[in-house]
């Protein structure tokens, strides 16, 4: 995880817009859809890489399920969570690491995870791996200077 400070606020567009920090106590359950944009493949078989908000969902998964023995065997910690579809339908892709992951909540986007890892791009039970921006608040808040 990074953080970048910026000199003047950005001016926000159709396609660019700031993007809230999820609360502490703000739960997003197992099911809840959440979207994935970035500069990354847009076909793994190829080496062509485009912004693009990645089409549909991604629907958040139990890291219980994802640290199964039949995907990532334990790799998972409580820092990460897991994303996507088992069929393979749709994944961030290479490229995309340090993109977002937000996700709905009454109106308001949250900044839920944060690109990670995964095996391959949209492979058959392994959905994509995020860094999990809740388990880093307080430094986030921190080295911002913000207080919670």
């Amino acid at each position: 995880l990074s953080l970048s400070g910026m000199r003047t606020s950005c001016l926000s567009t159709d396609i660019v817009s700031a993007v809230c920090l999820p609360a502490k106590e703000q739960h997003f359950p197992r099911g809840s859809h959440c979207w994935v944009s970035g500069w990354g493949h847009t076909d793994p078989s190829h080496s062509e890489s485009a912004f693009r908000a990645a089409p549909g969902p991604r629907t958040l998964l139990s890291t219980q399920l994802c640290s199964s023995s039949c995907m990532y065997s334990g790799a998972l910690t409580s820092h990460m969570l897991c994303a996507g579809y088992l069929d393979g339908r749709a994944d961030a892709c290479q490229g995309d690491s340090g993109g977002p992951l937000v996700c709905p909540d009454g109106g308001t986007w949250h900044l839920v995870g944060v690109v990670s890892w995964g095996h391959g791009c949209a492979e058959l039970n392994y959905p994509g791996i995020y860094t999990k921006v809740a388990a880093f608040l307080d430094w986030i808040h921190d080295i911002a200077q913000v207080s919670l």
